[in-house]
């Protein structure tokens, strides 16, 4: 069956680009609130909460064989799955629309200054719907793909940056709250949730040792965080990472290129970071269509997909600051979506057993 098909590989891959896209740019600025001149200890407990979730929705997906989503649309409950279904749903189109807040403000900033909202997005969309219309393996083909055209002018950039890095700035000083480290990563950790895909694209992916093949992503993810604050931090400092939501590619387009080469590698950087935008917002449309589809399930995917970006097209063209934004979406993430993100799974799965009769 064509569905089940995926290749670890190429699981590996879109987890990769989904996860680290958003965090990269926005994590300096939250490790930093949070533990100042010490926002390396939050980095830490972000990341070992990324950790574990991400091992936590691994291993409940490999209680779904059949799919996490088609067992939600084929159990005998239906009532218990089209509420789930539209939860999900929901959820994604919330984070979607945030998402897209942050690439219109990214993409106006420094590409596009008079470029409008609407017709970026609807660019965006178009090329998103053409990629997940052909399914599972059309998708994880097409961010294959473009894996290696994302990650290596990252990694290039990373390490030119060691040398420009201030390690005056990057010292440890002042006083670390662990109280507010633990809210630092607790915050880092509502931009980490797309680990939460895992659980519907597991189960599409062929192989053993599924969960254990997923340690060389976090791996990855943690040098890459590591390096981004790293060189934020040592180029900025404190303050100006501070004053702005994206001091990571801010701070990366101040890195200059070996002989001058490139004198706007900033433009070029943002384009290679739209690819992994395009991975997270299209997994958002693609993850939320199937979610909804449990809710209406005579209804085509693709349908769905094209309602659910028209949805956030309208809702994240509204011309608010992408400042007042992310104040309304922290407190929703960390309040709300996070803890649905842990408790749906073991409900979900507590209700599959007792369909099953395991549970009396």
């Amino acid at each position: 069956m064509e569905e089940k098909q995926l290749v670890l590989r190429q699981t590996k891959r879109m987890i990769f680009m989904e996860l680290f896209s958003l965090a990269a740019f926005i994590m300096p600025y939250i490790v930093t609130l949070y533990g100042g001149k010490k926002g390396i200890y939050v980095l830490f407990i972000g990341l070992a909460l990324l950790f574990f979730f991400g091992v936590y929705f691994s291993l409940i997906s490999n209680l779904f064989s059949e799919g996490y989503e088609v067992w939600l649309k084929e159990n005998k409950d239906v009532f218990f799955g089209k509420v789930v279904g539209a939860v999900y749903g929901v959820r994604f189109l919330l984070r979607g629309i945030f998402a897209a807040e942050y690439f219109v403000a990214l993409t106006q900033k420094y590409l596009l200054p008079k470029g409008s909202s609407f017709l970026i997005l609807f660019c965006l969309f178009g090329v998103i719907l053409f990629a997940n219309h052909g399914g599972w393996i059309k998708r994880a083909r097409t961010l294959e793909f473009l894996y290696w055209w994302m990650v290596f002018p990252f990694l290039l950039i990373l390490f030119l940056g060691i040398w420009q890095i201030s390690w005056g700035k990057v010292a440890l000083r002042g006083d670390f709250s662990f109280s507010e480290g633990m809210s630092g990563g607790w915050e880092l950790l509502c931009m980490f949730l797309p680990c939460e895909f895992l659980l519907l694209s597991l189960p599409h992916t062929k192989g053993k040792g599924k969960v254990r093949g997923l340690f060389g992503v976090f791996f990855l993810i943690i040098i890459f965080m590591c390096g981004i604050y790293l060189v934020t931090m040592g180029t900025l400092g404190e303050n100006l990472t501070l004053t702005t939501l994206w001091p990571g590619f801010q701070s990366l387009s101040f890195i200059p290129l070996p002989g001058g080469f490139l004198q706007r590698f900033e433009l070029f950087l943002l384009l290679f970071w739209m690819l992994g935008m395009f991975a997270l917002i299209g997994a958002y449309s693609f993850y939320g269509a199937k979610m909804f589809s449990v809710m209406i399930p005579k209804w085509k995917e693709f349908k769905i997909e094209i309602l659910f970006l028209l949805s956030v097209l309208l809702l994240a063209s509204n011309g608010s600051k992408l400042q007042d934004s992310y104040e309304v979406y922290r407190i929703y993430m960390r309040y709300v979506d996070v803890i649905l993100a842990l408790l749906l799974p073991l409900i979900v799965y507590a209700r599959k057993r007792k369909k099953e009769g395991v549970i009396k």
